[in-house]
């Protein structure tokens, strides 16, 4: 094995130009790049979706009211499908909305479309706080999302019922992966929606249908791992812990409420995941290495491609065990080794271990915050460091040759993890909207057009003049 002072390991807090199309101008001075909802929050005040208060910030904490979460769900309506401004709704006659208030029209919408309604008194109490199936209702509903077109197996959660009214919601939102359980594994149906989780229910929906996607890719937005020793990289929830270890690197989800201590031993709703890379200096192909490891009798091997790499897996009967296996084009093998609690978060910690492996690719980025990974969560303040002159110049290159290539522009703007806007020209005489965005990493201004999707110029420095 290689000596572990070689195993230079780097995180990367994934941007939200991995999201949407075009990457955001500012942040919610409460809503720091890596934190829980930042590429929820960030993307949909891009669009015109969500504002924050006056100070400048968003509050994703705070409980959202019926006022505000109609508003969201209309604004969102509105990007996806602009005719729903022009749609001729009744009036309203709720005594407690006005017209002289801000959410009247959103409400008139939202009544109109049968979202939402007023209480017995007649009422619509804007100011009343909603709780979690209240707002997928109200969500599902204002997306006209087919509910019963995803079967009900059982309880969607533990603490809800398939009998209840509201399982249909929670059930499609499960399914859809529009909503994750709490650390104990329940959904917890009666808790009050905060403007935070709000907002990453209608951000996953609007992310489905622009992308036209059946299921949200719970990765999108996780911490981006490095191991040089194998050269691959791998992304991680949000919410789990990436340690070295010496030769290896543990990746763990801990079980807190259940007084978990050390990864060492596995608590029921605790996953834990350690990769370590072997030379393989015999080159055995993937299958020849994993035949001729000792495994339990009980083993069951699978064998298939992943991300165009072989891969094997292990499962070892009735222990809540998995051995994975990476054959690397430099002929290394990479292993993680599964452990996860039989409580009941199970589901959804077998879950993010499907997409943690899902999302393993070779090679390294660049881009990534250089950092020894220790024994913390995942930074929400990781300082930017300037990258090294060979691979600037190396990422700048690739940019240039993408300059005035139609249809790429989109895409080659990825390499960049800072972007932000600096001007839009809304007409772009001749062309349609040009976006002139500055990179305080690389020191370079980029001219983008939209309507053919092409850089049109590079220039060093933060400039518009082009």
């Amino acid at each position: 094995m290689a000596p572990s002072s070689i195993l230079k390991k780097t995180v990367l807090l994934l941007g939200v130009l991995a999201v949407f199309p075009f990457p955001i101008t500012f942040a919610f001075s409460d809503v720091p790049q890596g934190s829980k909802y930042f590429a929820a929050i960030e993307n949909l005040k891009a669009q015109g979706i969500i504002n924050g208060y006056p100070d400048g910030t968003f509050q994703p904490a705070k409980t959202i009211n019926r006022a505000e979460a109609v508003k969201l769900v209309i604004l969102a309506q509105k990007i996806l499908q602009p005719t729903i401004a022009s749609g001729n709704y009744p009036e309203i006659m709720y005594p407690d909305v006005l017209k002289s208030d801000w959410f009247f029209d959103f409400v008139k919408i939202a009544s109109g479309k049968k979202i939402v309604e007023g209480y017995p008194d007649k009422n619509f109490r804007p100011a009343t706080t909603i709780n979690a199936v209240e707002s997928l209702k109200i969500i599902l509903l204002g997306f006209d999302a087919k509910t019963d077109s995803v079967r009900i197996e059982g309880n969607p959660y533990p603490d809800v019922s398939a009998l209840e009214w509201y399982a249909p919601y929670v059930n499609f939102a499960q399914k859809k992966q529009l909503i994750e359980p709490k650390d104990d594994g329940n959904y917890e149906p009666s808790h009050e929606m905060t403007r935070g989780e709000f907002s990453e229910i209608i951000y996953r929906l609007v992310y489905l249908q622009q992308n036209t996607l059946e299921v949200f890719p719970i990765s999108l937005n996780w911490p981006s791992f490095n191991d040089p020793q194998g050269n691959y990289t791998l992304h991680f929830p949000m919410n789990w812990l990436a340690m070295d270890a010496g030769t290896n690197t543990v990746f763990w989800k801990q079980d807190i409420a259940n007084q978990q201590m050390s990864f060492a031993r596995i608590a029921p709703n605790s996953g834990v995941l350690i990769g370590a890379v072997d030379e393989n200096l015999e080159k055995k192909s993937l299958a020849d290495y994993v035949d001729g490891l000792k495994l339990d009798a009980s083993a069951t091997k699978q064998f298939l491609t992943l991300n165009t790499l072989p891969f094997a897996s292990v499962n070892f009967a009735d222990k809540n065990l998995q051995n994975y296996y990476f054959e690397l084009p430099n002929g290394k093998v990479a292993s993680f080794f599964a452990h996860i609690g039989d409580g009941d978060l199970n589901p959804q910690l077998k879950q993010e271990i499907r997409y943690i492996l899902g999302s393993v690719r070779t090679g390294i980025d660049p881009q990534a915050v250089t950092n020894t990974v220790t024994s913390t969560t995942p930074t929400v303040d990781t300082p930017t460091t300037s990258v090294s002159t060979d691979l600037g110049e190396q990422t700048l290159s690739q940019v240039r040759e993408k300059i005035l290539v139609q249809g790429q522009g989109k895409a080659t703007l990825k390499v960049f993890t800072d972007l932000i806007i600096t001007e839009t020209d809304s007409l772009g005489v001749g062309t349609g909207p040009i976006d002139y965005y500055y990179s305080a990493q690389f020191s370079v201004s980029i001219k983008y057009e939209r309507n053919s999707d092409t850089i049109l110029a590079l220039k060093d420095g933060k400039t518009n003049a082009f």
